[in-house]
């Protein structure tokens, strides 16, 4: 990250995918405050100065939903007059910071997955062989999980 007077630019895009990333692989979704958190606690270990922290934090979470999907309702066309929008033009009648986010290879993930579980005619294991397999597990004394 490079400092000039009151802005903060960053100069490798993998700061932005550090923020995104561990919601990218443990969840579906993010929420947007919980991408702000994460670009806080990246930005504490850098050498940002306290006073551009804010701006900061704004550039990583711009650039962590930019590379996102939202998952938020889809648009009806209904525009609130503007005294029923924020300060940021978003309506009063969503919650702040909720917005729900994910990955393109989260969305890829899902799909491969309803494709696949969609295919006929795959390997199938005789039932007696997963009888046998059972058996075996709980005499070793390890029996195996129903999932």
């Amino acid at each position: 990250m490079a400092a000039t007077g009151t802005s903060v630019t960053v100069r490798l895009g993998g700061l932005a995918l550090t923020v995104s990333e561990p919601f990218a692989l443990d969840r579906i979704g993010a929420l947007c405050r919980r991408l702000r958190a994460e670009a806080q606690r990246l930005i504490r270990r850098t050498d940002v100065r306290l006073e551009q922290v804010p701006a900061a934090v704004d550039l990583l979470v711009a650039m962590a939903t930019d590379r996102s999907v939202s998952l938020a309702r889809p648009d009806l066309g209904i525009v609130e007059p503007a005294q029923l929008r924020r300060l940021d033009g978003a309506s009063v009648y969503t919650v702040a910071g909720a917005d729900l986010l994910t990955s393109s290879a989260i969305l890829a993930a899902e799909r491969q997955m309803v494709t696949l579980a969609g295919h006929h005619g795959g390997r199938i294991v005789p039932s007696e062989r997963v009888t046998a397999a059972l058996a075996t597990a709980a005499g070793d004394g390890q029996p195996l999980n129903p999932g």
